[in-house]
């Protein structure tokens, strides 16, 4: 958004599950319908598509009919000033302001940033670009704060569209499934639910989508301020028989 040899355990188990690029993504799919079944959840739709690391590619990938089942999401794993973890979820048509968003949670500094992968891997248990809501299986520790778009979530029977650990497959969601299966492995005090819309200056200032574009987009915009050529200013005139009075 490579992956890690898997141990093999109860879903109550502490260790993390993680993925090795040599184990089949199907292991994957299995460990997340295995949880949906001990919850008392539905397994959910699923397909197989080639590997992806962004949203453009991923609705390439899922094609025109299963865009149609649901809403496409787009994750952010971040980290504040006080060290804190976050798992963004938003929709993925949204560019999500993180310097409006690090005030609306009250994050430490009020400041949000992407945090390392090595950081990712030891709390949810997957590499970058396999980011998804249903890594929080892996949050054995409860270190993780889950921050929902509300849109994704108002409508519980509204499906999502996230990935199930692996980046070659996908699966469909019920937002209502999806909440009960976060709460499940995040503490209620973790889960926030929040307006994204509050507060975001027009346009997205510091905005970030799935591959960080927000900083880019803020240095050619500075760029192309540097490059526009200064206005004269015009020097104040009389025409003649005029002076600063009126008419002479």
């Amino acid at each position: 958004l490579r992956l890690l040899s898997q141990y093999h355990q109860p879903l109550s188990s502490p260790l993390k599950f993680a993925m090795s690029a040599s184990s089949s993504s199907s292991e994957a799919l299995a460990k997340i319908n295995a949880a949906f079944a001990e919850h008392g959840l539905a397994a959910p739709e699923s397909v197989d598509h080639a590997e992806v690391t962004t949203s453009d590619a991923h609705r390439e990938a899922l094609g025109a009919d299963w865009l149609a089942k649901g809403r496409l999401v787009v994750n952010l794993f971040c980290k504040d000033k006080k060290k804190k973890l976050y798992l963004i979820v938003a929709d993925a048509d949204r560019r999500v302001n993180l310097s409006a968003l690090a005030k609306q949670i009250n994050a430490g500094g009020k400041s949000l940033r992407f945090a390392a992968e090595s950081q990712l891997q030891a709390s949810l248990g997957v590499a970058q670009g396999c980011v998804t809501p249903l890594a929080v299986i892996n949050n054995s520790d409860k270190k993780v704060i889950v921050v929902l778009d509300q849109t994704l979530v108002a409508d519980k029977a509204q499906k999502l569209l996230v990935h199930p650990l692996v980046n070659d497959k996908t699966v469909a969601v019920g937002a209502g499934d999806l909440l009960t299966f976060i709460g499940k492995y995040v503490d209620e005090a973790n889960i926030k639910t929040v307006d994204m819309d509050a507060g975001a200056p027009a346009g997205g200032a510091n905005a970030a989508s799935s591959n960080g574009g927000g900083k880019k987009q803020q240095k050619q915009k500075k760029k192309q301020q540097q490059q526009q050529p200064k206005k004269k200013k015009k020097k104040a005139g009389f025409k003649k028989g005029e002076n600063a009075l009126g008419p002479s």
